[in-house]
């Protein structure tokens, strides 16, 4: 078996396997086919080889060559043709010089069909296999060939530099690394015009370079395959490297010790595993760091960033912070020039800015649910980046979207300095959209998209479960004030006789004002009476006010004896009426702690409530202040009804009452508030003995 010809017959299949992989992905695509076209030339290219490397005689080898040469007369003109489809340029000139290129090739073709000599005069035999002895004409042809070939990377690299469109600018770069790659059927050509013969591998190059070819047509649809094509074109310098440092240690040992110690070899090969092995790690991280800076213009490292953003986003429990962690960790990193996030606004059906690093710039922005971009991002969870759509608007997309929906959408984000759009969803519907603005310094890398895609799928939940989060909290203080609206209602008909009273005194006053104004006396107790009755009233209304306002939550030092003395008067009547005997003992002088005055509030009128309506024909209701230890406690008792045993594991429960109205809020509510303030809630109870509540919290000075 002939190990020489191996390379070509891996590059014969592995071209045709690529072409018809491409072609079949989109076959109505220009693009597609002619890069098919170009695999299938270059594989006859490769067949050529490998045929004259196995051909038995001489005389078979020529006829080998005489009928594939084809391969090497057509491929600059099949590259030409396209590298004009991929960089989409397509004005007069270059359609005559491809002319051109087409035209040189079929006078070759005719020279090579006629007088087949003028190009190879006759085969000759090396280790390897059968090589061609070039005629007078084949390296005018590969004059020209190199011509248009240099011609096609020219285009390329102006492409390259002209290009607004981080995906064509993408698409070139990987081109100009698949010419790099390729670099070697060019050398292998120039050394062969030079007279060189040397065993022919270098058609292996023909395989990578239309592997990365392939790569960049296919790249938007397998992104995340990039990091894989880093790691290969890492390995593949390191290779080199080593095999450099091999060549260079053993060359060396050789010319230095060939004649006095001929055994030299085994010890350099000895030596240089050493040296490779010590020196592989650190050599490793080396070529990862500048690789990634040169070839693949990447400044930071994914995976260290992505790990690091995963741990901010756990450890951070409100939503607005959540957003403005992630816009800002975004800007810092990508380096755009602004980033923000729009969540979709049930009210106005409008997505609007919620967090944003320019505010300036998005305060009055917003989208339209129905709009061009929230309909796009509605219908596709894919990364919308502006610069493709000018792409996708000639390519056929499979998407339902014509050429002119992809302008409008392209025009709105260019207006608003949109860059890349990421939409969020939550079952299946679009609640947020995140949005990027183009790269201050450079653009968007095969990396930076990756980084973005992972991104999306650590954020999306994030920020739906802490939205869910304050939801519930809404929902959470709508019931608090819910039920202590309830608890004034039941309240509703005592405090109208607590108001009416000052107001009798008041119309009194007003009925006799016109008959005894000069009485003196009466002027007397108009004077005294009066301001009296109309502040008592005052009081007793702001009282029951701000008992109904929902708290803000922001604790101070608030005494307890003073709030639960501020709720008594709402109760006066109450008791009265039902015969109730209020009885208050308060063992210390300062009772302070740290809470909200408007829930405690509620805590206190809530439980005394249940009191009240455990004893309705009468009994006694006991309050104490102590301190014990370092908490202070309040003691609520009476000799109701009491609880049954049975529902005392409930009693705290939401949603749980034996009242024929009641809302089975109002204990659980009162727990959560005493949690809140860092304090402990208990309750003994006997049936027909009566029930005790203590309360305790932690005191301060």
């Amino acid at each position: 078996m002939n190990f020489y010809a191996l390379p070509s017959i891996v590059s014969v299949i592995g071209n045709l396997a690529l072409g018809t992989f491409v072609y079949v992905k989109d076959k109505k695509n220009n693009i597609h086919k002619s890069f098919a076209s170009l695999c299938f030339v270059l594989a006859i290219y490769s067949l050529n080889t490998y045929l004259k490397l196995v051909a038995q005689n001489i005389e078979s080898a020529y006829l080998y060559s005489y009928v594939l040469r084809i391969g090497v007369i057509l491929t600059p003109f099949f590259l030409h043709h396209f590298i004009l489809q991929i960089t989409k340029i397509n004005d007069r000139k270059e359609k005559i010089i491809l002319g051109l290129n087409g035209a040189w090739a079929l006078l070759f073709l005719g020279i090579n069909f006629t007088s087949p000599h003028l190009l190879v005069i006759r085969m000759t035999s090396k280790p390897w296999g059968y090589v061609a002895v070039n005629g007078p004409l084949y390296n005018i042809h590969l004059i020209g060939a190199f011509f248009f070939i240099f011609y096609a990377i020219y285009l390329v690299t102006s492409k390259y530099k002209t290009t607004k469109s981080p995906t064509e600018k993408n698409q070139m770069y990987c081109l100009l690394i698949s010419f790099t790659v390729g670099s070697l059927i060019i050398l292998s050509g120039v050394l062969a015009t030079l007279g060189y013969n040397y065993p022919p591998t270098g058609n292996i190059a023909t395989f990578l370079f239309l592997g990365i070819i392939a790569f960049t047509i296919l790249r938007r649809g397998t992104i995340n395959t990039i990091v894989i094509f880093e790691q290969s074109f890492l390995y593949l310098l390191m290779n080199i490297f080593l095999i450099i440092i091999y060549m260079v240690i053993i060359g060396t040992c050789y010319l230095l010790f060939i004649k006095t110690l001929p055994e030299i070899s085994l010890f350099a090969t000895i030596l240089v595993a050493i040296i490779i092995s010590h020196i592989f790690q650190p050599l490793k991280e080396k070529f990862s760091f500048y690789s990634k800076r040169i070839f693949f213009k990447i400044d930071y490292d994914a995976s260290q960033f992505l790990l690091g953003f995963n741990d901010k986003l756990r450890n951070i429990f409100e939503l607005n912070k959540l957003l403005f962690t992630i816009v800002e960790e975004i800007t810092k990193t990508l380096r755009c020039s602004n980033c923000f996030i729009m969540l979709y606004n049930e009210d106005s059906k409008l997505f609007e800015v919620s967090a944003s690093i320019d505010e300036e710039k998005t305060k009055s922005l917003v989208f339209e649910d129905r709009g061009s971009i929230a309909k796009y991002l509605s219908k596709s969870d894919v990364l919308l980046i502006r610069e493709d759509l000018d792409i996708w608007s000639g390519e056929s997309n499979g998407s339902s979207f014509t050429k002119e929906d992809f302008v409008q959408i392209m025009d709105e984000l260019r207006t608003h300095k949109i860059a890349i759009c990421i939409p969020l969803f939550s079952v299946e519907r679009l609640y947020g959209i995140l949005c990027l603005g183009d790269k201050t310094k450079s653009i968007y890398t095969p990396n930076d998209l990756y980084v973005l895609r992972s991104i999306k799928g650590q954020i999306n939940p994030a920020i739906k479960n802490l939205m869910l989060l304050e939801e519930m909290r809404r929902m959470k203080e709508n019931l608090y004030q819910a039920d202590k609206l309830a608890s004034i209602g039941t309240l509703v008909s005592e405090i109208v006789h607590e108001i009416k009273n000052p107001l009798v005194s008041i119309s009194v006053f007003a009925q006799l004002i016109k008959e005894k104004m000069e009485d003196k006396n009466f002027q007397e107790k108009l004077k005294n009476i009066l301001p009296a009755e109309i502040e008592k009233l005052n009081k007793f209304l702001e009282k029951l006010l701000n008992f109904s306002k929902t708290s803000e939550s922001q604790y101070s030092k608030v005494k307890i004896s003073e709030i639960v003395d501020g709720l008594l008067p709402l109760l006066k009547e109450t008791l009265a009426k039902q015969h109730i005997i209020l009885g208050k003992s308060y063992f210390l002088k300062d009772s302070y702690i740290l809470g909200d005055n408007g829930q405690l509030e509620q805590v206190f009128m809530n439980i005394i409530m249940n009191a009240v309506q455990a004893m309705p024909n009468g009994g006694n209701l006991n309050i104490e202040l102590f301190k014990e230890n370092k908490f202070i406690k309040v003691r609520i008792s009476d000799n109701g009804c009491g609880i049954p045993q049975k529902n005392l594991s409930r009693l705290f429960e939401p949603f749980f009452t034996t009242k024929e109205k009641g809302t089975g809020l109002g204990l659980s509510i009162c727990k959560r508030i005493i949690r809140e303030h860092k304090g402990e809630i208990k309750v003994l109870s006997k049936t027909n003995k009566g029930t005790v509540f203590e309360i305790e919290f932690p005191a301060v000075d």
